[in-house]
């Protein structure tokens, strides 16, 4: 019993398949070297190349050199017109610009992820003013405290080892 097909296309015998030439353009040989090829560099191109590499690097080493000196001379005068420290001013200003960034931060938020970032700034203000959040607030300001007041030099004294002596019950 022949079974029959099931379409005329399954009936009939695979054709062989036509060479087909690629549609991709062969390299052409004035272009320059291909594949494999050493390629000879031209010592005075990449010469000047790289002199006008060195010029704009070392520029740019200039002129942020320039630019933390700049920094550092307005840190000093704000300081100075403050009367306060200098430490005090930089810290004030990280945290300026930390507020800034922030609110463009805030600003660029679409108006469903706003409502989202407000209720949990409003559930992290209600931590803050419970008495567990003060009490944590409270213990970081202890350590930042403490750490203020520890001297640089934390090593102990010349001749002395740490140890506190022995009590004579004599």
């Amino acid at each position: 019993m022949a079974t029959k097909p099931k379409s005329k296309k399954a009936a009939k015998a695979p054709a062989a398949k036509k060479a087909t030439t690629s549609k991709t353009p062969k390299a052409d040989k004035s272009s320059g070297p291909g594949i494999g090829h050493n390629y000879r560099v031209d010592r005075k191109i990449a010469q000047e190349h790289f002199a006008k590499l060195d010029r704009i690097f070392a520029d740019k080493e200039e002129s942020n050199a320039g630019y933390m000196a700049d920094i550092g001379n307005a840190y000093e005068k704000a300081a100075s017109a403050l009367g306060i420290p200098e430490k005090i001013v930089k810290k004030v200003f990280k945290r300026h610009r930390a507020e800034m960034a922030a609110a463009a931060d805030y600003a660029n938020l679409e108006t469903d992820e706003k409502d989202v970032f407000d209720s949990l700034m409003l559930a992290h203000e209600f931590f803050k003013n419970s008495p567990l959040g003060k009490a944590a607030v409270e213990r970081k300001e202890r350590q930042e405290a403490a750490e203020d007041m520890v001297p640089d030099d934390e090593g102990p004294e010349d001749g002395d080892d740490g140890e506190h002596p022995a009590p004579d019950f004599d």
